[in-house]
């Protein structure tokens, strides 16, 4: 009995290690002008090109997106239309702990389709998916 309480004890203290070391939430939000349909959207971390790919969302619209679980580095947000090469990428942001505390960054984001020489763009850099 004292052996499955002690594997108990162990595994949901590594859980809950694992839950708590990354406590910071990063909000995204997203105001759609002109535009209703699916914005695909990715936290990444680091630096372009080479970052990692954290999550990927897909929104519709207009809307705020929390992403919690996001561990202490550098990130941007990298958004665009599903179907598109064309990808939009926000300013980089930094994911701090001071020793006493984690920030919880908040990005907003206005996206706007328009059509110019025949691609689609939103306000901010436009970069390839593969520049990621």
């Amino acid at each position: 009995m004292f052996k499955h309480l002690a594997l108990f004890a162990m595994t949901f203290g590594a859980f809950a290690d694992a839950a708590f070391a990354c406590p910071s939430t990063a909000t995204l939000n997203v105001t759609a002008m002109n535009y209703n349909g699916p914005i695909e959207v990715q936290l990444r971390e680091g630096s372009r090109p080479g970052s990692r790919l954290v999550e990927t969302r897909r929104l519709r619209g207009s809307g705020v997106e929390l992403f919690p679980a996001v561990c202490p580095g550098r990130y941007f947000f990298a958004f665009g239309t599903p179907d598109s090469d064309v990808i939009k990428v926000t300013s980089y942001f930094n994911v701090e702990n001071d020793g006493y505390s984690f920030s919880n960054p908040t990005i907003t984001v206005y996206y706007q389709r328009t059509r110019r020489r025949g691609g689609r763009h939103g306000d901010v850099g436009a970069v390839s998916r593969r520049a990621l």
